[in-house]
């Protein structure tokens, strides 16, 4: 692992971690990881280490406002997806017509965005993505946070957070109509059926609004966290990701 340090056009400093494949990997497919709310990249650390024994260049990032980034998370958090892909882009040991963004909670409603716009994305994986509703919630309940009262929604870690900023964005926001606007590059949704924090029902609407090519995962049991993390998802995903660049899928 390689860390690293990114800097967004806005002028927020990023950490990040790199994990490459072995030394003689020529050109491998890229991947960006974005994280939920509240976590950091050294939550997914093992993804990262799985993915580049598999032949894949991962970036993990700390988004703005969390880990050992600067700034807070805002209104212009889609900028530390496009300082990850500009990085990537430029290592010589990374394909740059081939970087795939993958996310979760958070981090999946990111990578849907991002992806809708960030055309140099090739395929979108978002794991139990939340809709604008649902993330005005948890951030409404950071507001309170922030005025000293205890919170009942956020779990782990608070991050640093300009609540008007991001408010302001998520009201302009639409993940239904953002997938749309994925295709022709593929999109993967994985969602558990135990999420009680995103529904699974959200990724079904998400799911129903975009276009092909998708496919949806929908996991027996499990909680909020159990697909992002699992080893045998991982390496299913990795696998799609393989045979959507192949033609295959």
């Amino acid at each position: 692992m390689e860390a690293v340090k990114l800097r967004t056009y806005d002028g927020v400093q990023l950490a990040a971690s790199l994990y490459l494949p072995e030394p003689g990997t020529d050109w491998a497919e890229g991947i960006i990881v974005c994280h939920g709310l509240g976590s950091r990249k050294e939550n997914y650390a093992d993804f990262g280490v799985r993915a580049s024994e598999a032949g894949f260049a991962v970036l993990a990032i700390d988004l703005r406002g969390h880990g050992k980034s600067g700034g807070r998370l805002d209104g212009n958090v889609f900028n530390d997806v496009a300082a990850a892909l500009s990085y990537l882009q430029s290592r010589p040991e990374v394909n740059p017509m081939s970087i795939a963004i993958r996310g979760s909670s958070m981090g999946g409603w990111l990578a849907v965005h991002t992806a809708a716009h960030l055309v140099d994305l090739t395929a979108v994986v978002a794991y139990c993505p939340p809709t604008e509703s649902l993330l005005n919630i948890t951030v409404e309940e950071i507001a309170m946070v922030q005025r000293g009262h205890a919170s009942t929604v956020v779990s782990g870690d608070i991050p640093r957070v300009d609540v008007d900023s991001l408010m302001r964005l998520l009201y302009r926001l639409d993940i239904r109509k953002a997938a749309r606007r994925i295709n022709p590059r593929p999109l993967l949704l994985v969602h558990c059926e135990g999420d009680k924090v995103v529904p699974s029902h959200t990724s079904q609407t998400i799911y129903a609004a975009a276009e092909e090519p998708k496919a949806f995962w929908l996991l027996e049991g499990g909680d909020h966290r159990f697909a992002q993390h699992d080893p045998d998802t991982d390496m299913r995903m990795l696998e799609w990701l393989s045979m959507v660049r192949s033609g295959r899928r």
